[in-house]
């Protein structure tokens, strides 16, 4: 009967150490929310795709703050243009859309439950930032 009262306390650290070996070291968001919210928090400026810059589907990120008609002003499908440098589009993953191109033809990264695309080196910029803001792993 020892035993069960062991495992109690067993069960819980060994699948928590489990969670923390099995991390793969990526950006990952549960939502659109928590992606702008953790974004913003390693100091890059987001505006939302709605004109009071909340977000619905997605959003911009920049380094710094845009208007609500600059940052939805930007195509998001086709070749990328000089008005992409330093900014990334920021939308909800969805397994019924599927991207056909985006600008600069470069697939989106994965987020977890969100994607990310737009100007590649400041892409990779936002999620070193938010790698480090955290240490790796889950955000």
């Amino acid at each position: 009967m020892m035993w069960k009262r062991w495992s109690f306390i067993l069960v819980p650290i060994v699948g928590g150490l489990l969670c923390l070996l099995l991390r793969d070291g990526s950006v990952h968001f549960t939502d659109i929310h928590h992606a702008k919210a953790s974004i913003e928090e390693a100091g890059f400026a987001c505006v939302g795709d709605r004109r009071d810059g909340t977000v619905g589907n997605g959003f911009i990120v920049s380094r710094e703050p845009i208007d609500w008609f600059e940052a939805n002003e930007l195509w998001k499908a086709g070749p990328m243009g000089p008005a992409w440098k330093d900014k990334l589009w920021v939308a909800k993953a969805s397994r019924k859309l599927i991207l056909e191109t985006t600008p600069g033809d470069k697939p989106p990264h994965m987020w977890g439950n969100v994607l990310a695309f737009g100007d590649q080196e400041f892409l990779v910029e936002v999620e070193q930032a938010l790698l480090k803001r955290i240490g790796g792993g889950l955000l």
